[in-house]
């Protein structure tokens, strides 16, 4: 078990969250300029399944702690959400996890998937569509929410190379249709530009509520069918702290 590291002077920490129910535990972490905390599920099935947890560890504690942390601190509070494969989520828990995270009002909710070699086999990427319906319930309460799927490409906006562009936004944000129309015609582009992405494989066409979106499709999901790749847990800290 993560024990927590006594911070001398402000810095970013991530943070699986586990111990956030112990008082001296945010006592240190409201010590930071910014904590990225880990929102990975509102049931205790899944929480089991996904991060699994020691034993000894409380559902209801962990939750009660992130939110009586989140009413603690006065620096920047993100969250992560991490989707995995065999979990549904849009029956499930996507509402779930969003209304969780709108009570802790966070500055900036990320969506992530595996990326990264797992700490068990079997661990592979939610699907798309999974990923979308957790993204769109997100979205709807929290100021901003993004996506962590792979790799960006290029720079985010307008850059006159319409394939890059689309690229760059669908990696941190699935796109409607008029939003696509809108940086086509901003980049001279046509929507054939957007079938020949399709027909490639570049990118995943969904459909949410009845509308239409446009995600990066997910590399690593289908690597992971044949490769098993998953994702390094991120129980780790930009600068070099560990935290429960």
């Amino acid at each position: 078990m993560r024990t927590c590291v006594r911070l001398r002077r402000a810095k970013p920490v991530l943070t699986n969250s586990s111990l956030l129910f112990l008082r001296e535990v945010r006592q240190d972490l409201l010590k930071a300029d910014l904590v990225s905390v880990k929102v990975d599920a509102s049931t205790e099935r899944v929480w089991r399944l996904v991060d699994r947890p020691n034993k000894s560890l409380v559902f209801k504690e962990v939750i009660e702690g992130l939110k009586e942390f989140s009413r603690e601190f006065k620096g920047t509070l993100l969250t992560e959400t991490m989707l995995i494969d065999g979990v549904d989520y849009a029956r499930e828990e996507a509402d779930g996890i969003a209304a969780l995270i709108a009570q802790l009002a966070p500055s900036r909710a990320y969506v992530a998937v595996p990326t990264r070699p797992p700490a068990e086999p079997w661990v592979r990427p939610a699907s798309e569509s999974q990923v979308n319906a957790v993204f769109q319930s997100i979205q709807k309460r929290v100021k901003e929410a993004e996506l962590l799927i792979g790799e960006e490409v290029g720079t985010f906006g307008s850059t006159g190379d319409a394939r890059k562009d689309l690229l760059a936004t669908m990696a941190v944000h699935p796109m409607t249709e008029p939003a696509v129309a809108e940086l086509l015609k901003r980049d001279g582009a046509s929507w054939e530009l957007l079938e020949e992405m399709l027909n490639q494989g570049e990118i995943v066409r969904l459909f949410y509520n009845g509308k239409a979106f446009y995600m990066k499709r997910m590399a690593s999901r289908h690597e992971a069918a044949r490769k098993r790749v998953g994702w390094l847990p991120s129980f780790f800290l930009p600068a070099g702290k560990l935290v429960g």
